[in-house]
């Protein structure tokens, strides 16, 4: 049994409906739990903001302009 920790960084561009494209950097931290290589549940926090004008679209929708999460999840390989 091994603890792993993962630290991660992203980014997503999409094209909405509206005018602009959105733009939204994120940084993240999981720590799983392998059983084996086959088993592994996982737990780990989310971060997420828009920037420039994808905020400004978003404050005016009363949206919020950055979001945290906790995510859970089971690694499986067979």
């Amino acid at each position: 049994m091994t603890i792993h920790g993962e630290s991660t960084s992203h980014a997503s561009v999409s094209q909405p409906t509206d005018r602009a494209a959105s733009f939204r950097p994120g940084a993240g931290e999981r720590l799983r739990y392998e059983f084996s290589r086959k088993l592994a549940p996982h737990v780990g926090f989310v971060w997420e903001c828009a920037l420039g004008g994808t905020a400004d679209f978003r404050r005016a929708n009363r949206e919020l302009v950055t979001e945290r999460r906790v995510v859970v999840g089971l690694r499986l390989w067979w």
